[in-house]
């Protein structure tokens, strides 16, 4: 996939409506979830096809955008369940309802001045649940209508970016999962619940800077600075969530 997509690496960005800042500084949220078909603790029946939502993990990084420069930081992950019903870590927050998982990343996503979320297939399947789930539970998230609009490739000013779409590849079935392996993603079946979205969460958000990197948005030294923050993190993370001495080692390769 990588291999494929270097070819945009000269892209040029298009162009943003209006004036462009001179300078802004973004929080790029990645966010992946896990739908759990059958849990009674939960109060909407509302459901249909879709599950509810199990579980979620959220990752972080700040981006600060200058004309010709950019700095980018890993932030924090984290990651919360409905009731249990998904596999939680210690370090996990679990809640007792669906409706309160979804108030918690409502009002804390809401919180950020200047939010940009990633998402792989995002628009087509993870944010149209979630809006279903927040009607289905009478919670307004005005970031989803946010996210849900046509993303653009500026990162100054866009909500939301479909990493899938992003690299050219809305019509292939290319699974998250399948992507991650290019960047080194660890296939680990001992790994499970929301270890398992943890992982896959910050593994998104390298994925999303590889990709501003091979599309020219970011530079490959920023890029790498953000590999050395990202490790670094992990490696504090790893001191009591053993799953990210995966991403402690040099397992994230830098462009080169």
């Amino acid at each position: 996939m990588m291999q494929q997509s270097r070819s945009n690496r000269e892209t040029p960005r298009s162009a943003p409506k209006g004036r462009q800042p001179s300078e802004v500084v973004r929080t790029m949220v990645t966010v992946v979830i896990a739908r759990d078909q059958d849990s009674p603790t939960h109060l909407h029946p509302m459901v249909g096809e879709t599950g509810y939502l199990g579980a979620i993990a959220l990752a972080t990084a700040n981006l600060r955008l200058g004309q010709g420069d950019a700095k980018l930081d890993f932030s924090e992950i984290f990651g919360l369940s409905a009731n249990g019903f998904f596999a939680p870590h210690e370090e996990a927050i679990s809640l007792d309802r669906e409706i309160d998982l979804l108030r918690v990343v409502t009002r804390w996503f809401e919180d950020l001045p200047s939010p940009l979320l990633l998402t792989w297939k995002g628009a087509e399947f993870d944010i149209p649940f979630l809006q279903f789930r927040a009607l289905a539970a009478n919670t307004p998230a005005k970031w989803l209508l946010t996210a849900s609009q046509p993303d653009t490739e500026d990162l100054f000013t866009t909500g939301h970016v479909d990493l899938c779409r992003y690299l050219r590849f809305q019509t292939l079935s290319m699974s998250l999962d399948q992507a991650l392996c290019e960047i080194g993603f660890q296939r680990d079946p001992t790994i499970r619940g929301l270890a398992r979205l943890e992982l896959t969460a910050s593994g998104l958000l390298l994925l999303a800077a590889n990709a501003f990197s091979l599309r020219g948005a970011i530079s490959e030294n920023v890029f790498n600075n953000f590999v050395d923050s990202f490790q670094v993190r992990a490696r504090q993370f790893s001191v009591t969530r053993s799953h990210f001495g995966f991403y402690a080692a040099d397992e994230a390769a830098k462009n080169g």
